[in-house]
């Protein structure tokens, strides 16, 4: 067992020197039969911070070599490994080197290099750039010659404030601290980087690179100023492989008030291979693949801030733009840790524009709040045979089949590898914000589970509005009908899922398929079809559609197109449900439509359905026949003109039937004006729940206990 003494040195020696990954070819040692690289422990070729850290073990005694691995490990040919040889082996990874000296060793030659120790310090705390060179300042702002300065790169090996302006097309910043001297379990131990008016370019290599950091990196953008982070348009690769303008291999965090502009002209913008904070700063991140990924997580807006946390709720210092042109806009891909691949958004104005998805998480998308603007444009495949014009994407002529690379071009997605042995559930959960999505492909889908219970939703999508391949959940159990609200203005599907729980908020839908669909299967990542639901393993039995709660209303396309429909069982407890679909509620073979409280409202017209496949259990208020022209005002009222509800007809309406729990009957208007507010969120459809109506026409029509045609 080595001494504490020498536990202290090795420590020392640690903090003085930079443990750099980068491979260093030096001259090789030759054995018989065997070419051998000195200092090259671990036998791989070539000499690295693996071997750093195998040195340092046989050091402290906690490794033993054998003859020729000594001979290896012996850098200065003085017949014994210490600490001078470990000293040594960090220099010649770091590249300096000092006078070489040859050995005869039997047949062979052995090539040593000797080399001063680097004094790494921290010297310097502000740093200017020029093109062929870099002014160095100490705290006191007396001009210095720094030995963290080599040529247009700055190296910081210590924990502390650094600030950086200037400009600089060939230049780095490179933070490599050691992370069993400086642990961030000790405070202090974050480096900040202070961007105060800087340009900075790199062809080769990633501008600014965090090799090594057991705390955090902090790039902060001085209040007005702005600062921009370019790497090259050729291939490079850093020392482990990884590119990106920004590139940290340990956690990252944002902040300022300043403004970020990071160029990822090669492939990504900014990328950690743990953690990425964006706490504030005014940021922009155009990318050629992928905007922002962090390997653990993305987080934006301080949860402190929140008001559910205490905080004041201001995120008024944050925003991020990405502009990712063949990638993902935002994105975490752990699928190994159980945990981890999650992006979390509690605040900030944010702009993403995606050829593929907007927001991609492995396990988890969490949403609190922010005003959340997602565009995606990857076309998708689809083989629908009728006419639209989406703006959402669907297609400006669906007559005849086309074709993509059918890439995911989802606005928010939470999706599992498929290689991942975890068995977690994927989940989305949105708790609030106001999030506009423009998607080509859905605009909101989980492989797992979807919750909603807050936020105001617009959303135009090419396929489903919003999907799951588990549990949609939209609003609390008893819930307000302001508790959120979805508009919807153009989708193939709107809300889809196996299990859907429809418990408060409310939600209009305009569809060219089904408004609400309870279907087993899994979505593909791109559409094969229109709609690419329905092709997995799950029976019918296990699927149900629970309208609980809230205010509802679907207008679907003429033809076989279902407001609500479910291959399992369809149960309306309780809210307000409105479907101009042809077939308004439908329940697959063998399944129920169940009908225990609340409203709801079937307007049907000329066209007609394929009919329902299950058995009707509604009980109905009213019922009646007669000419309601599309765009007229549709008013169910009691005999006093309360409104029950009040909504306008998407298509021609001929008929009109709905139950009302509650009422034992109920009066029909065509037309008229509706005293009261208009529910939230409703737009152009002016929907009421409450009022008065006065004027219109009443429809000819009886009250009804017992379920009947068309459906």
């Amino acid at each position: 067992m080595k001494s504490n003494n020498l536990k202290k040195i090795i420590t020392g020696v640690t903090a003085l020197c930079i443990m750099a990954t980068m491979s260093i070819n030096v001259s090789a040692m030759s054995f018989p039969g065997q070419q051998q690289v000195q200092g090259d422990l671990n036998e791989n070729g070539s000499v690295d911070s693996a071997d750093v850290l195998e040195m340092k073990k046989v050091v402290l005694g906690m490794t033993q070599l054998n003859g020729r691995k000594s001979e290896i490990a012996d850098m200065n040919s003085d017949g014994s490994v210490n600490v001078l040889d470990l000293l040594m082996l960090k220099n010649t990874v770091l590249g300096i080197q000092g006078d070489v000296t040859t050995t005869p060793d039997g047949g062979g030659d052995v090539t040593t290099v000797t080399t001063e120790a680097p004094v790494v310090v921290q010297d310097a705390v502000k740093f200017t750039f020029s093109e062929d060179s870099i002014t160095a300042y100490d705290s006191d702002g007396n001009e210095v010659e720094s030995q963290m300065v080599d040529g247009t790169i700055v190296t910081i090996t210590v924990p502390g404030e650094y600030s950086f302006d200037g400009e600089c097309s060939e230049g780095q910043i490179i933070v490599n601290v050691d992370k069993d001297t400086y642990p961030s379990s000790v405070d202090g131990n974050t480096v900040t980087l202070s961007l105060e008016g800087l340009t900075l370019s790199n062809s080769t290599n990633s501008p600014i690179y965090v090799e090594s950091i057991d705390d955090e990196c902090v790039i902060s953008s001085k209040k007005d100023t702005t600062n921009t982070i370019s790497d090259g348009s050729s291939a490079y690769a850093n020392y482990d492989d990884g590119v990106g303008a920004i590139y940290s291999k340990d956690d990252l965090k944002f902040k300022g008030k300043g403004t970020l502009i990071v160029n990822g002209n090669y492939e990504d913008g900014i990328v950690s291979k743990n953690d990425i904070k964006i706490w504030n700063s005014n940021i922009t991140v155009n990318a050629q693949d992928d905007g922002i990924r962090g390997k653990d997580s993305v987080r934006i807006g301080d949860p402190d801030d929140l008001v559910a946390n205490g905080g004041d709720g201001d995120y008024s210092n944050l925003s991020v733009t990405v502009n990712a042109k063949g990638g993902d806009a935002i994105k975490s891909t752990n699928y190994e840790d159980e945990g981890d691949g999650r992006v979390i958004i509690n605040g900030g104005t944010i702009s993403f524009t995606a050829y593929s998805d907007g927001i991609q998480a492995e396990q988890e998308v969490t949403i609190n709040g922010g005003d959340l603007d997602i565009t995606t444009t990857a076309q998708q495949s689809s083989s629908s045979s009728s006419s639209s014009s989406q703006p959402g994407g669907w297609g400006q002529d669906n007559s005849s089949s086309t074709t993509s690379d059918d890439t995911s071009a989802k606005g928010i997605k939470a999706s599992l590898d498929e290689s991942s042995t975890l068995t977690i559930t994927e989940i989305i959960n949105i708790t609030g914000g106001t999030i506009n999505i423009n998607s080509t492909d859905d605009s909101i889908h989980s492989n797992g589970d979807i919750e909603i219970t807050g936020g105001t939703f617009t959303l135009a999508s090419g396929d489903d509005g919003i999907h799951a391949d588990g549990t949609l959940t939209t609003g609390t159990t008893g819930g307000a009908l302001d508790e959120f609200t979805i508009y919807i203005s153009e989708c193939y599907e709107g809300l889809e899922a196996s299990i859907i729980n429809q418990n408060a908020g409310t939600v209009i839908v305009n569809s060219e398929d089904d408004g609400y669909n309870a279907a087993g299967g899994a979505d593909g990542s791109g559409n094969t079809s229109s709609g690419g639901w329905g092709q997995g393993s799950m029976s019918s039995s296990d699927c149900v559609m629970n309208l609980n709660g809230g205010f509802v209303l679907v207008n679907a396309q003429d033809g076989d197109h279902d407001g609500y429909d479910s291959n399992g069982d369809l149960n309306i407890n309780g809210g307000y449900f409105i479907s101009n679909g042809n077939e308004p509620f439908d329940c697959g073979d063998g399944a129920s439509l169940n009908y225990s409280g609340g409203v709801y409202v079937k307007n049907t017209g000329s066209s007609s359905g394929m009919g329902m496949s299950g058995t009707s259990n509604l009980t109905e208020t009213v019922s009646v026949s007669g000419s309601i022209s599309a765009g007229q005002r549709i008013t169910i009222a009691d005999e006093s003109g309360n409104v029950i509800v009040s909504f306008l007809a998407d298509k021609n309406v001929t008929s009109v039937i709905a139950g009302c729990s509650g009422y034992t009957s109920a009066v029909v208007y065509s037309g008229g004006t509706i005293t009261g507010d208009a529910l939230t969120g409703t737009g152009d459809q002016e929907c009421y729940v409450s009022g008065t109506i006065t004027g219109g026409t009443q429809v000819t029509g009886s009250s009804s206990t017992n379920p009947s045609s068309p459906w």
